[in-house]
């Protein structure tokens, strides 16, 4: 089984300026910095480059074999404000919950894999799953505390830990779905009536 924990906020990571900046170029980014501030973008790819930075170094992986990529982390970021835009506009809502958030931010993860493996032969199972497991980490970050995830229904919760790494690994999945799954989970976990 593997620990996810929020990142180390003792350590003082910088975040790299990518040279090209391509979300700016994108004809629909103001649209974005005008719905959610360029403030609030830029904290959400911090966030994630130190959460990425610091399962490498949880996990104690050789950090010469894995790179955060900051243009992937571009690339996520805005893909996740656009789906978020886009449900603000249809749904008309104000926010976002806890499960949008975290089941959008999975699948751009998931898709995107913002940390790349660079070294050609590297043997380690989590290598293989590093960006399955930073989807994994932003879920119970985004939406549990430590009380939640380490309750007395452990093995529900690893069981559910080891699907929901399978499906991002192998299956074919949706924002949409994980956010179902999500719901699911904290719909189990609520006192029946």
């Amino acid at each position: 089984m593997f620990m996810i924990a929020p990142p180390c906020s003792t350590r003082l990571i910088l975040v790299p300026e990518t040279t090209d900046s391509p979300p700016a170029d994108l004809p629909d980014y103001q649209e974005l910095v005008q719905a959610f501030t360029e403030e609030r973008i830029l904290e959400r790819k911090e966030y994630l480059y130190i959460f990425a930075s610091d399962l490498i170094r949880r996990h104690k992986l050789d950090q010469d074999h894995f790179f955060v990529s900051p243009t992937l982390i571009d690339e996520v970021v805005v893909n996740y404000f656009a789906d978020f835009k886009r449900l603000k506009d249809f749904h008309k809502l104000e926010r976002g919950n806890r499960i949008k958030i975290a089941s959008y931010m999975a699948y751009w993860i998931a898709r995107e894999r913002p940390i790349q493996l660079i070294a050609e032969h590297y043997e380690s199972r989590q290598a293989v799953k590093i960006n399955q497991l930073l989807a994994l980490g932003i879920i119970i970050d985004v939406m549990f505390t430590q009380r939640d995830v380490f309750t007395p229904e452990l093995d529900k919760m690893n069981n559910f830990v080891d699907l929901l790494l399978y499906t991002l690994r192998y299956r074919v999945f949706t924002a949409q779905s994980i956010e179902l799954a999500l719901q699911a989970l904290i719909i189990e976990k609520l006192p029946y009536v």
